[in-house]
């Protein structure tokens, strides 16, 4: 994979991810938001794929419809390709996360390729899976990232915090998978290895 020079430097995200583990501790938390964080990107991927590929008049050819496919799949790739460069190039903390990221990227592109979702699908599933990721929340008794920095950001009140809050929402999005699959590795190493004695 082709990676730039350092003449842009990457996002602080090893800072970065302590704030955010902060609020996901609890592992079935963790394992809900992998599954919530996968049907959102799944349905952000299929809007992609909705919108390069605009359906054109309904047609019964077969021929059509193979066509369509394979204008589709020959898309599939580079998307990936590009959403996991830019995650890994800029909010990666480490090379464990970067290889399973590259790993999940490309798996959720095949997978959203075979679904051929249809643009309300796709903002049914990143609707359902923001839901989900409340849920998960909820249910772990654990406050959420999102409402720690709008929170910081009320109570600092004025213009400023809210572009700064705007802008750490935009991150956090980005952000979200690759600290999910680092949650979810910290999270199976301590339950797979066993506690050292004392």
């Amino acid at each position: 994979m082709f990676v730039p020079s350092n003449s842009f430097a990457p996002l602080p995200s090893l800072r970065e991810h302590c704030p955010v583990s902060r609020y996901h501790q609890d592992p079935m938390n963790v394992y809900a938001h992998l599954f919530t964080t996968g049907m959102s990107y799944v349905g952000v991927l299929g809007l992609a794929l909705a919108y390069l590929m605009p359906s054109s008049a309904p047609t019964t050819t077969a021929n059509t419809a193979s066509t369509k496919k394979d204008q589709q799949a020959m898309k599939v790739g580079p998307l990936c390709a590009a959403v996991t460069w830019a995650s890994v190039r800029y909010t990666v903390p480490d090379d464990d996360v970067a290889f399973a990221l590259v790993a999940v990227a490309y798996a959720m592109g095949a997978y959203t390729h075979q679904l051929q979702l249809t643009k309300m699908q796709g903002v049914g599933l990143v609707v359902g899976g923001m839901l989900g990721q409340e849920a998960a929340h909820f249910f772990a008794k654990e406050a959420t990232y999102f409402g720690a920095y709008v929170g910081e950001a009320a109570d600092a009140g004025g213009a400023s915090a809210w572009v700064g809050a705007a802008g750490t929402l935009a991150l956090h999005n980005v952000w979200l998978l690759p600290f999910e699959v680092r949650a979810a590795v910290n999270a199976l190493t301590t339950a797979l290895v066993p506690t050292a004695a004392a």
